[in-house]
């Protein structure tokens, strides 16, 4: 997985090593046996349908994409983060929804990736498609973008993919999971795209991992 950070992050990278451990690749990363690791959760195993992986019961987990505006050392999917071949066309959306309706028994659906919101016109097609299948009770969004890049709130793109995310939690669940792992990526931008989005019909959850702070970075 190549190294990527947004402008935002870098910045913020250069004076804290909080954020720049996050992100920065170290030494170790180089001479570790990362086979073994590649697949932590058994996902291509259980992938479906291309984007669709359904290990368990009553939920399928959708990778959007596999892009992300930054990569974080401790992705799950660091075997797959960046490439494009995990681009959906609408064929694979099809088949995505089409799956789904056969499998009545899900009624808990996660959009991943990569990050849903990178990719919002993606996320779009796929929420306008899932939103068709009355099976489908509950929709989780995963996205680190108020982290890695809170400006792009501000785009024609983003502001409609909430408007959708909006309109679908007024009548089922919606759950947007941002991942926060330390308090110094509270910043003045991102607390404010937290505050919008707390005022749209959706509950806001965080996901957190464990990180050991490598106090000596150099950028």
């Amino acid at each position: 997985m190549r190294e990527k950070l947004t402008p935002y992050l870098r910045r913020q990278a250069e004076e804290k090593p909080s954020i720049a451990s996050q992100y920065i690749t170290s030494e170790l990363e180089n001479v570790i046996n990362w086979s073994p690791f590649l697949d932590p959760l058994e996902e291509d195993t259980h992938e479906v349908v291309k984007g669709l992986v359904h290990k368990y019961e009553n939920r399928a987990l959708i990778k959007a994409s596999l892009r992300c505006a930054a990569h974080c050392r401790f992705c799950t999917r660091y075997r797959q983060i960046g490439s494009t071949e995990g681009d959906l066309e609408k064929e694979n959306i099809a088949n995505i929804g089409n799956y789904i309706k056969s499998h009545p028994e899900i009624d808990d659906v996660i959009l991943s990736g990569g990050d849903p919101l990178y990719t919002p016109k993606t996320t779009i097609d796929l929420l306008k498609s899932l939103i068709e299948i009355d099976s489908v009770k509950v929709f989780r969004v995963d996205t680190r973008l108020p982290v890695h890049n809170p400006q792009s709130f501000s785009t024609p793109l983003l502001k409609k993919v909430v408007d959708v995310i909006d309109d679908i939690g007024k009548d089922r669940p919606f759950f947007l999971l941002l991942h926060f792992e330390h308090p110094d990526e509270l910043t003045e931008e991102t607390l404010r795209v937290v505050k919008m989005l707390r005022s749209k019909n959706a509950t806001l959850l965080s996901q957190s991992v464990f990180l050991k702070v490598r106090e000596s970075i150099i950028l």
